[in-house]
């Protein structure tokens, strides 16, 4: 039996499909947690930023604007939550898109 050779330009268009769709699924999850680090990091240096403003107000003894950076902190992780829960529910689309 004489192995069948085939060559790429013969073999492409049936391969091609296949790695068009695995890119676009790895490029698409690849973009989801690069948005969903970059928002953790944001996050994590906002909260910062915020933490040290409430401390220079409690030495000054501003508790209306201590109040105000509060509600800050609590928006902030309220919009990081959003943002974590639309991208893990962004990834199961992709990935249910793909799989159908």
């Amino acid at each position: 039996m004489e192995p069948n050779n085939i060559s790429f330009q013969e073999a492409w268009p049936v391969l091609e499909p296949i790695f068009t769709g695995i890119w676009s699924f790895i490029s698409e999850m690849i973009t989801n947690k690069l948005t969903g680090i970059w928002n953790i990091i944001k996050f994590i240096l906002n909260s910062i930023t915020v933490l040290v403003k409430i401390f220079g107000l409690l030495i000054s003894g501003d508790w209306s604007d201590i109040w105000e950076r509060i509600k800050t902190i609590v928006s902030i992780a309220g919009d990081a939550v959003r943002v974590l829960l639309s991208g893990a529910f962004g990834l199961i689309v992709i990935i249910f898109r793909e799989t159908l």
